[in-house]
């Protein structure tokens, strides 16, 4: 058990102090997508505590008791999608549209927070443009257009040539995303395009994907808060939209001459927040009765994705600890341990020695996907989504 941090009480986007605190968990794994070699160093992986609040002038959400000094990023961080036909059709989509929308043609691009910048390189194939990922805990490049630079990016780099800047999920892994926005439009020069994406809230909260809650995400945005954070760090924003079955969320913007930025009205969000404890709760007390009628009969339950939704769950839900089948696609994640919980990892061909009866996907837009892979496989199972 970790040191409980003092709670912020300001809000890291907008500073206010009009706070409601809606959400609390202790004891979660501090990293979903940093594997352990063995059950017992999954087991003795850090934890840290997670207290939501929603800041009623701007609309964010986030984490009080996030502590930056836990979270610690290198290269078996292990969070790429790319398996995934459903993913790679999204992240096709994306580079299309982001090199038509930007007519990104002979250009050079930065990445921040590349990771092993397979988008990166998609967007250099498309408009033979040069990619630099900047990405402290990136491998080496093995793309022949893309540099990887291992630094933050940020105002030190002025000189360094940009036409667009990307940021993809890493706004909502830092503390003060206000700073990382104002740093990066300080990079770059006026007209530079930006383009900012990161877990959508009110999925979240609407679609009750509970198991997005995670210590890594220190915030959590929604358009409106999305919005003002990029205006006020100096970008003008020209759109923003959802992807991905609603689960992502994108800006679109111009570095500008000076920040502009209204706090927004944040909509909905109050009544979401305010309902979401009790549905939570709901959603819990039905899986923790599934799985202990499961365990009571011996049925044989398969979880399909090791990823940071299948990290909570297995985590949080009581009984999730009696799931021995956890399935992912991703080859680097075989024969790695579940933080906290320690259970193995294996590729789906594993399952066919002992065929689960019903196989939990933790993600719906992966549902479909993952029934083609069972009838391949032989393996008549029901497939039910968390």
């Amino acid at each position: 058990m970790t040191g409980r941090p003092a709670a912020r009480t300001r809000c890291p986007a907008c500073h206010g102090g009009d706070l409601t605190q809606f959400f609390e968990t202790r004891d979660v794994p501090v990293h979903c997508n940093i594997l352990s070699p063995d059950a017992a160093a999954a087991a003795a992986a850090p934890l840290g505590d997670i207290l939501l609040a929603f800041c009623r002038s701007c609309g964010l959400i986030f984490n009080q008791l996030f502590d930056e000094a836990l979270t610690a990023y290198s290269e078996s961080y292990e969070n790429s999608l790319y398996f995934s036909p459903a993913f790679q059709e999204y992240a096709d989509w994306l580079a299309d549209h982001l090199v038509e929308a930007f007519n990104l043609h002979d250009k050079d691009l930065v990445e921040v927070g590349c990771g092993s910048a397979e988008f990166l390189n998609a967007l250099c194939e498309r408009g033979d443009n040069r990619g630099f990922g900047f990405d402290p805990s990136a491998p080496p490049s093995r793309f022949p257009r893309v540099t990887i630079v291992p630094e933050f990016y940020g105002p030190d780099h002025a000189g360094h040539p940009a036409d667009a800047v990307l940021s993809r999920h890493v706004l909502e892994h830092v503390a003060d995303p206000a700073a990382l926005l104002t740093d990066l439009r300080a990079a770059v020069t006026p007209g530079v395009a930006f383009y900012c994406e990161v877990p959508n809230a009110r999925f979240v909260l609407g679609d009750l994907s509970v198991w997005d809650i995670i210590y890594e995400h220190p915030s959590y945005f929604a358009e409106e808060p999305l919005r003002f954070v990029t205006s006020a760090a100096g970008f003008a924003v020209t759109d923003s939209f959802t992807g991905f079955g609603d689960q992502f969320l994108a800006v679109e913007a111009l570095a500008g001459d000076t920040p502009t930025a209204r706090t927004p009205d944040p909509g909905d969000l109050p009544d979401l927040v305010a309902e979401f404890a009790t549905a939570y709760e709901e959603k819990f007390r039905h899986w923790e009765h599934r799985l202990a009628q499961w365990t009571s009969t011996g049925a044989r339950i398969a979880l399909w994705g090791a990823g940071s939704k299948g990290v909570s769950f297995l985590n949080m839900v009581p009984g999730a600890d009696d799931i021995n089948m956890v399935v992912d696609i991703t080859p680097r994640k075989h024969g790695k341990h579940i933080p906290g919980s320690a259970q193995p990892v294996v590729g789906p061909e594993d399952l066919a020695a002992q065929p689960p009866e019903t196989v939990l996907v933790m993600n719906p837009v992966y549902r479909d996907e993952i029934a083609s892979i069972l009838t391949g496989l032989g393996i008549d199972a029901t497939v039910e989504v968390v």
